[in-house]
């Protein structure tokens, strides 16, 4: 196979929609194999075809568009596992340690309340809370975010404070559990 010289400064959008038509359907099919869901792997993908558009204003080879698009995909995909199996381990966590009596604690409206404040959190500090939430490690945050990782253990803390501020003591609980 000959591998063509694609100039791409910045992308012409004819060569783009070229790329995302050769490749959409086998890059969802490539997620789907990992991810078991449509819909997920559909935002997979769409998330890697972002990243491209971002990243595409050098030249690349068509071999290396194609590493590209599925090295993308499969680190999405990874990610968005790893990050259903965090949200899905804190669920069955919950359910072992709340007693009916606490259910209310973390009903629907907690959980909505809770993430509208990390919404309203400052730029950094919502930063942070998004990549805990995936699970990530201070290290892993601090090299994504190209920062400290002292001032990412700040920045948690502060949320944290705010947090606890503005749900008036309602996610203390919900709050360690997110967020140990």
């Amino acid at each position: 196979m000959k591998s063509l010289i694609l100039p791409f400064s910045p992308w012409k959008e004819k060569t783009f929609h070229e790329l995302y038509n050769k490749y959409y359907k086998a890059l969802v099919n490539y997620a789907m194999q990992m991810l078991g869901e449509q819909a997920m792997a559909e935002d997979v993908v769409q998330d890697t075809f972002v990243q491209l558009w971002q990243q595409g204003s050098r030249e690349r080879s068509t071999i290396h568009i194609r590493a590209f698009l599925y090295n993308v995909t499969h680190n999405a995909a990874i990610d968005r596992l790893r990050h259903n199996k965090v949200e899905n381990d804190y669920r069955h966590h919950y359910e072992e340690v709340v007693s009916d009596d606490d259910e209310s604690l973390f009903s629907e409206e907690v959980f909505r309340q809770l993430f509208e404040e990390i919404d309203r959190l400052p730029k950094r500090q919502r930063e942070v809370f998004l990549e805990l939430m995936k699970g990530r490690k201070n290290r892993e945050i601090a090299q994504s975010l190209q920062i400290a990782e002292q001032t990412v253990m700040k920045l948690r803390q502060r949320g944290m404070n705010t947090l606890r501020t503005r749900m008036n003591g309602k996610s203390d609980l919900l709050l360690l559990f997110l967020f140990p």
